[in-house]
């Protein structure tokens, strides 16, 4: 035991001579500067932190300008934009050049910063303090490097980020970077969980502070390497602020918020693996750059899903691939600025999507109902989107757009007719149509909901389609082809019959049909927007002069004595049994 007491003792004298001669070798320590702990920062709390990272008295934390300067990081970094409020060696550095208090523009801002008067030294003005205290500001930004404190073990360019890259330099970041963020003689002072003071090694303690006081997240949180934990959310450990201390412009923004055009958020991970700690395997080490590998999000439909670093390129399916292939602007670079439009993503109007083409026309809305509106565009609302010329959408819940997925109609009833048409009840059959008309005066609408109750299926008058992208459903201009089976014609009922069934959509007629034109009947053209009262002898004679072998027919109207299996017990025809192609005895 006395042995290994001994050997701790020799260690911290080593460690403490280490750091007196570091002390000793340290030019920059041989005048005292002011620093950011001991100086500026109770400087700022007194005049700035009430607005800019503070309580205002109401318990709500303010922060204007989006520039928080109650802790050290926050006062390094922009606010509205990305440009660094306080750069080392910037007498032009804008938290300079707002407080200046000789320019005319800061006066009112000076004006509710001015030291009260229990802050004054007998025959001291609150001007003259003032001053002075935007000199000592000044003085620690333009000539003093910025410094954080008067650390008796680390360089003065330790916390100060005047070069992100190089080691050399002296700030932390960039020395644990070239060393795989391996902290272990970092702990020898800070404690095994890098807060300091807490005993865990033989020279830990409170005097050697906690790394939290600026990365308050932990040290091992994303926002320590790069984001910021300012920010919340996704947004938080996204660029920029980035490794290589990039603040310009960044696309990860973009793409976890939105740009110019609303869209499902893209998460961290559908593009990169989220590691649970950050010395998970696969997260550091290598050329730290950060591998991309993409989600199924990102992949869907698209064989060759990839990311290029070489040309900063994706090929994904939320950029023109698998079924939005025929998008303009398929390979869109990580870097470029330029705005992205409906087109770039996704074809518009007749060009269709991938192999199958696509509605001809632009109104979104009418297919896509889910979370869109339609909407007229205008100057003062951002809010709408113009597709043509006067026509507009609203996104009304931005997760529907751009989630790699192209919901069809109405929420729950995806894969169904009555997505776009009609309802569960009807089994698509309108009302109402895909433009949400219900009146049977619409040749949309018309008689569908009758001709249904007859027991009369769709594909009587339509082809009906096993998928919704089958060639023929939504590949032209509305409205709905009429296409007769061979039932139309007669030839379920008579083989030798052969009517021909004609659709006249101008005047919404159908005749010469099976169903509408047998032997006799005294109405061989109906009116699809009209209801009348049908009797037995609208569709067919009754009785009928012949018979199917062509014969006579008995001209009896009591129809149950030889077709009686057409009846319900009640006396009422059996829809199932009646116009169904053939003859039931």
């Amino acid at each position: 035991m006395l042995y290994r007491s001994l050997l701790a003792v020799a260690a911290s004298l080593s460690l403490l001579t280490a750091c007196g001669e570091l002390r000793d070798r340290d030019p920059a320590r041989a005048a005292p500067k002011a620093t950011y702990k001991q100086d500026i920062a109770p400087l700022l709390a007194k005049r700035c932190v009430r607005c800019h990272g503070g309580d205002d008295g109401s318990g709500v934390r303010k922060v204007e300008g989006n520039y928080d300067v109650s802790r050290y990081n926050g006062l390094l970094r922009g606010g509205t934009d990305q440009t660094p409020n306080a750069i080392a060696g910037e007498a032009t550095s804008r938290l300079l050049t707002r407080l200046d208090p000789a320019t005319a523009e800061n006066a009112e801002h000076w004006g509710f910063m001015l030291p009260a008067a229990d802050e004054l030294a007998d025959g001291e003005t609150a001007e003259a303090r003032r001053d002075a205290d935007w000199a000592k500001l000044k003085a620690w930004i333009v000539d003093e490097g910025m410094r954080y404190s008067d650390s008796q073990v680390h360089p003065a360019g330790w916390v100060y980020p005047s070069d992100r890259t190089d080691p050399s330099k002296g700030f932390h970041g960039a020395i644990l970077r070239a060393r795989f963020w391996n902290t272990d003689e970092c702990k020898t002072c800070h404690g095994n969980d890098l807060r300091g003071g807490d005993g865990s090694t033989s020279l830990s303690s409170a005097s050697a502070g906690s790394c939290t006081t600026c990365h308050v997240g932990g040290i091992d949180a994303c926002t320590t390497c790069h984001g910021s934990d300012m920010r919340t959310g996704a947004n938080a450990a996204a660029p920029p602020s980035s490794l290589s201390g990039s603040l310009a412009s960044d696309p990860h923004a973009i793409h976890l918020n939105g740009g110019t055009l609303p869209f499902a958020a893209v998460k961290c991970n559908d593009c990169h693996v989220v590691p649970d700690t950050v010395s998970a395997p696969g997260h550091l080490g290598g050329d730290l750059r950060a591998e991309i590998t993409l989600s199924d999000r990102a992949k869907r439909g698209v064989s060759d899903a990839k990311y290029d670093a070489t040309t900063k390129s994706c090929t994904v399916s939320c950029h023109g691939g698998g079924f939005l292939a025929r998008g303009e602007g398929k390979t869109p670079s990580w870097t470029q600025q330029d705005k992205i439009a409906c087109g770039d993503c996704h074809a518009v109007g007749a060009k269709g999507q991938g192999s199958t083409p696509h509605y001809g026309g632009n109104d979104c809305a009418n297919c896509h109902r889910q979370g869109i509106e339609r909407c007229t565009p205008a100057s003062s609302d951002a809010t709408c989107l113009e597709i043509v010329a006067g026509t507009g959408i609203r996104f009304l819940d931005a997760s529907t757009h751009g989630d790699g997925r192209a919901p069809l109609g109405n929420a729950g009833a995806e894969g169904t007719c009555f997505a776009c048409h009609g309802t569960a009840e009807t089994q698509g059959a309108p009302a109402p149509d895909v433009l949400g008309n219900t009146a049977i005066t619409n040749v949309t609408v018309g008689l569908h909901a009758q001709h249904r109750a007859a027991g009369l299926p769709c594909q009587r008058c339509h082809v009906v389609p096993t998928n919704v992208t089958d060639r023929g459903h939504i590949d032209d201009d509305r409205p709905a082809e009429v296409t007769f089976d061979a039932f139309a014609s007669g030839g379920y009922y008579n083989p030798q019959l052969s009517l021909n069934p004609t659709w006249d959509r101008a005047t919404a007629t159908c005749s010469n049909a099976y169903c509408h034109s047998l032997d006799g009947g005294s109405v061989t053209e109906w009116k699809w927007t009209e209801t009348k009262q049908l009797d037995c002898g609208s569709c067919h004679g009754a009785p009928p002069s012949m018979t199917l072998g062509g014969q006579p027919h008995p001209q009896n109207t009591a129809c149950p004595l030889c077709h009686s299996s057409a009846y319900r017990s009640d006396g009422s025809l059996d829809p199932a049994r009646h116009i169904n192609g053939k003859i039931d005895r």
